[in-house]
């Protein structure tokens, strides 16, 4: 629904400002710009495989941010 959609998005912009910038550098290049992992491993001086995994920690740990936020929400309901 809407309002649920409103509140992901504002717990989503809250935990990604609990990000370093370096994360959410990797994770704009990774995850919106389109960059290849392999591209931006080479640029950064990184294996391959150590920034995917770099990539795939941010994303579960922002998807557990969100997770708690949302329980936080409805528990103080």
């Amino acid at each position: 629904t809407a309002p649920e959609s409103d509140s992901r998005l504002a717990f989503l912009e809250d935990c990604l400002k609990k990000l370093t910038q370096w994360q959410r550098d990797l994770l704009w290049r990774c995850c919106v710009a389109g960059d290849s992992t392999q591209k931006v491993a080479a640029e950064l001086g990184r294996k391959v495989e150590a920034t995917r995994k770099a990539v795939l920690r941010i994303r579960r740990g922002l998807f557990r941010c969100i997770e708690l936020a949302e329980r936080k929400e409805a528990e103080d309901s």
